[in-house]
């Protein structure tokens, strides 16, 4: 989809999830990015804060942090090959309600719930020992941290997000 919103219909990004980047012949290697269309589709979404907490994933001995939170799930969803692409739309539903979203880096060293909470204006929440390479940038907290929402961290995120992680905005940034 981000290919499109560039007007490029042939090829597929190749995603290195070992640094984050993306690349196609078109664009080079840019930050690992999101179509602009599921950022407006999320936008649609009720962001009124019910809820403290929301995670869904894969919960390993590495996430075990995870499970002391309130709606955390256990789920291979990302994982199955049916799924895998889809876009779950109570996923993003549930994380928009939600002040903080659990974003724990897994095989890589970054993640994309990290990103997802930031879209959903949730506010990223990362293991004591985790380290997100696109986090430093970004207001976050840690687990061991009190966990206090900010609605100006969340709207700065929200901008830093999407001049830095959107494809058509990296290309101007860049002038490509």
């Amino acid at each position: 989809m981000s290919l499109q919103e560039i007007g490029v219909y042939k090829g597929r990004i190749k995603i290195n999830h070992y640094d984050g980047t993306c690349w196609h012949k078109k664009t080079g290697w840019v930050p690992i990015c999101f179509p602009m269309s599921m950022i407006y589709l999320v936008e649609k979404f009720d962001t009124t804060k019910t809820t403290d907490y929301f995670f869904s994933g894969l919960i390993t001995e590495q996430r075990n942090w995870l499970k002391k939170y309130p709606n955390v799930n256990n789920s291979c969803y990302g994982r199955n090959c049916e799924t895998k692409y889809s876009l779950d739309i109570e996923y993003y539903k549930n994380m928009s309600s939600a002040c903080f979203g659990p974003a724990p880096v897994g095989d890589c060293p970054w993640s994309y719930r990290f990103f997802e909470a930031i879209m959903c204006q949730s506010l990223p929440i990362l293991g004591d020992n985790d380290e997100d390479i696109y986090s430093k940038n970004f207001s976050f907290f840690r687990d061991s941290e009190d966990h206090v929402y900010d609605i100006m961290a969340v709207k700065n995120n929200y901008k830093i997000f999407t001049l830095n992680h959107v494809l058509k905005n990296i290309l101007i940034k860049n002038n490509i």
